[in-house]
């Protein structure tokens, strides 16, 4: 749990560097969401690698066509990926929460 969040804040900063071209926070929240991808699936916790697959390929398309290098795209695609999943999961919960107090 608390890898998965250590992940994600990783993933969150590696979006800010995308915009402010910063590449090591780049590099870090992508590797960082690689890693925990893995792990999941390798631990049972996660069924499939399909939306990291998907966050990879939109962002290798996305840096071939911005002329970036393609393993900056691959890891920009990951650190969106673990922002986007983490809204997702934040919405979620807060349905979850107000259904409960229901």
């Amino acid at each position: 749990m608390i890898i998965g969040l250590i992940c994600t804040v990783l993933g969150v900063a590696g979006v800010v560097g995308i915009f402010l071209d910063i590449v090591w926070l780049v590099v870090l929240g992508g590797i960082a969401d690689i890693l925990e991808n893995v792990l999941g699936v390798a631990s049972g916790a996660q069924n499939n690698l399909t939306f990291i697959g998907l966050a990879v390929v939109i962002g290798t398309v996305w840096a071939t066509s911005t002329g970036n290098p393609v393993w900056f795209g691959i890891l920009a695609g990951a650190c969106w990926e673990s922002t986007i999943s983490a809204i997702v999961v934040a919405i979620f919960l807060a349905l979850a929460k107000s259904k409960a107090k229901v």
